[in-house]
């Protein structure tokens, strides 16, 4: 599975697993909650590995970090996935210095 659509999958169970504890939460479920919980943690750990894990080429060939968010959009007919890539180089030094 190319690394975008794995990025994809992920960001969706991620999401899936913030409705579901959400709503857990408003039922006052406590076997659900910590369930969810779990699981919602895993998903976030797992989309912050994948993002991490996208570079690209720079003009000059160098390596850059990039961030990849895809949504899905209505066409008529039909739809698409509108995606955006950005070089995230600034803030991947901005994060290091900032732990320093």
């Amino acid at each position: 599975m190319p690394l975008v659509s794995a990025l994809r999958s992920a960001q969706e169970q991620l999401a899936y697993w913030e409705r579901e504890c959400a709503d857990a939460r408003r039922n006052g479920d406590l076997q659900r909650i910590v369930r969810c919980e779990g699981y919602e943690s895993q998903s976030r750990q797992i989309v912050q590995a994948l993002q991490q894990a996208l570079k690209g080429s720079d003009k000059d060939a160098s390596e850059v970090p990039l961030e990849v968010a895809l949504a899905p959009i209505r066409l008529d007919p039909g739809a698409a996935v509108l995606a955006s890539i950005d070089d995230i180089t600034a803030r991947k030094v901005a994060e290091e210095s900032k732990s320093e």
